[in-house]
């Protein structure tokens, strides 16, 4: 239900939940938006996201998703970035699971914060196509 409200009014009923419960707080935003989610985002949304976000973040956060999420950012950048980007994949090693869950979190918080300015939107999704 909540996903399905405006951004304002979604953020409002989550820090209400925030002040009871930090932790199950959390838990609603895990589950109403993953990291993958950004596949849904619109360019202009991706391309204001790339100006937020840390490098390091960004390339933890792709080492632990799936090539169309990977294809989303690469295709909001320039060829040469996207390029260093892609390098930057291949030498990494493997990452922890827990250190890609926290940059793909701090990456899905700046993603709401721009949602609730407009600068991101959402496209409809289908949920099945999702999964």
């Amino acid at each position: 239900m909540l996903k399905n409200l405006p951004p304002e009014e979604r953020e409002a009923a989550l820090q209400r939940i925030r002040k009871l419960d930090e932790e199950i707080a959390e838990q609603i935003m895990r589950s109403m938006y993953s990291f993958d989610t950004l596949y849904y985002a619109d360019d202009r949304g991706i391309q204001a996201l790339l100006k937020v976000v840390e490098r390091r973040d960004l390339t933890v956060a792709l080492k632990g998703t799936t090539q169309g999420v990977q294809g989303r950012f690469f295709k909001n950048m320039s060829d040469r970035a996207a390029g260093f980007l892609q390098e930057d994949l291949d030498v990494m090693g493997a990452m922890r699971t827990t250190d890609v869950e926290e940059a793909q979190r701090r990456i899905m918080a700046q993603a709401l914060v721009l949602e609730s300015e407009g600068n991101l939107i959402f496209m409809e999704m289908d949920e099945q196509e999702m999964f």
